[in-house]
This record gives structure tokens, sequence and C-alpha cells, in this order.
């Protein structure tokens, strides 16, 4: 079975993409990296990265909003990726009030097979200008983290009938816990 990668950045495209394939490669999993414009050739779980673009600004391309609304496989989006999904699916996007970067703790609200083995409270790395404020109803809230100037934050999602998922937080830069959820997800997508 194949994992695809989706590539959205443009700038920086090739070092910020190779932080994500030598993480999963770490995990066992060699992804097919395509851009957006290879959507169509996805025919097994995929992940969709991080980028530079705003998903407030109206940033997803019409190929990721169709291939989003039709995805059939397992998908996991990663800040911008999860920022996109829930835009894309109903849901609300906004610029937060500061930049978060850094490291972040995240209080777990659900027990569900995507944070299996994470505690009550742990912590990921960050880096976002946007958050999701509002999920659609197809989907629910796992974690959040608590900002002072944001409030909460929806940091973990999951859609109550498919395997769609979303993480604010960059797994590929949060150590044990960025690999314990990835594993996860490769579970969940049915990898060994």
């Amino acid at each position: 079975m194949k994992l695809y990668l989706i590539n959205t950045y443009h700038r920086e495209k090739e070092k910020k993409i190779k932080g994500y394939v030598s993480f999963l490669e770490e995990l066992g999993v060699s992804p097919q990296v395509l851009d957006e414009d290879e959507l169509y050739r996805v025919d097994g779980p995929v992940i969709i990265s991080g980028s530079h673009k705003m998903v407030g600004n109206g940033e997803v391309s019409d190929r990721l909003r169709e291939f989003i609304e039709e995805c059939r496989y397992p998908l996991l989006g990663i800040c911008y990726g999860h920022q996109a999904m829930i835009r894309v699916l109903g849901g609300e996007v906004q610029r937060c009030k500061k930049y978060h970067k850094g490291r972040e703790k995240i209080f777990r609200l659900k027990h569900h097979p995507l944070l299996e083995t994470l505690g009550a409270e742990f912590f990921v790395e960050e880096s976002h200008y946007e958050c999701v404020r509002k999920v659609p109803d197809e989907f629910e809230v796992l974690a959040i983290s608590k900002d002072e100037e944001d409030g909460e934050i929806i940091e973990v999602v999951s859609h109550r009938k498919s395997y769609l998922y979303g993480t604010q937080f960059h797994p590929e830069r949060s150590g044990e816990n960025g690999k314990i959820l990835m594993q996860n997800f490769l579970k969940l997508a049915g990898f060994s």
C-alpha cells in the first residue's frame, strides 16, 4: 500500500517537504510526494502538508477543494491541510490574534484511536497564523490548546463516519508525541 504526501508549499518547497519525508521514513513508510496538480494520482491514504498559504484568504486551489470533497481514502490534514479540509467541508477558519510558533500544550478532550497512548496533556510544535474556529457537524473535536489571546484553539479533529483527520500542530516536528500520533494515523489507514 502507498502513502501519498500532498505538497502544498509554494515557498521553501523542497526543504519543508523533506522534513515530512524524513519523518515518515523513520516510521518505516516512504511516501509518494505529489503536487496539487497531481492529485488525480492518489489511490490510497493521504497526508496534506502544511503551507505558507492562508485558507482565510481563499488560498485553497480548486483542485485541492475538489479532492477533499471527493476523498474516499484515509486523510490526515496537517496545519494548512487541517484548515483547508475543515473550511472546504463547511467549518470556519480565522486569522489568529497572534502567530503561534513553538512548543504548545495540548489538552485531549476525548479518547480516540488517533490519540491512543498520548496523555491527557501533551506537548507539540506549532507554526500557524490561522486557527480553526468551528468544525462542521460531522466532525468532532478531539483536542484543543489554550491561549490568553486566542482562547481555545481546535488542535485535533476526526470525522464521525469517515477516516478524515486533522491536526493544527506539526507531528513531523513534535518529537515522540508526533511519532505516536502519526503511527496511530498509519494504523487507522491500514498500515501495520
